[in-house]
């Protein structure tokens, strides 16, 4: 018996404007703030307001773009944690090279299980 998966239609609205809203937020933080003022807040050296503004940011626009919360974790956990390693001067190519390898076989085993489980059910 065939199942319905209709889905209904999702609104991006608050996506948009929570992506819009984070972005101006980053963009005021780094005009208007020195890095002296808030690169010792809570944790030293770890600008931590900028670092959540940032990740917020990078989150939101690509859920936009993948339109899939996972995926836009994954990849932003991967673009942070290079952001870091620039910040602690290991930022080389071959890091981003790695990290970015990783996170595309992240990907693609994720994709590779979904299917295998897909195919399991429908037999």
């Amino acid at each position: 018996m065939k199942e319905n998966n209709h889905k209904p239609k999702k609104n991006y609205a608050w996506l948009v404007l929570f992506c819009t809203i984070s972005w101006v937020w980053v963009i005021l933080l780094a005009v208007t703030t020195s890095p002296e003022q808030i690169r010792n807040f809570l944790l030293p050296g770890f600008y931590l307001p900028m670092l959540i503004l940032l990740t917020l940011a990078v989150f939101f626009t690509l859920s936009i773009l993948t339109m899939s919360a996972k995926r836009a974790i994954r990849w932003t956990l991967g673009i942070i944690l290079y952001l870091l390693l620039r910040l602690y001067g290991l930022g080389y190519w071959l890091n981003a090279a790695l990290i970015l390898g990783i996170v595309t076989v992240w990907e693609i085993l994720i994709f590779w299980a979904e299917k295998e489980n897909n195919t399991k059910e429908v037999v």
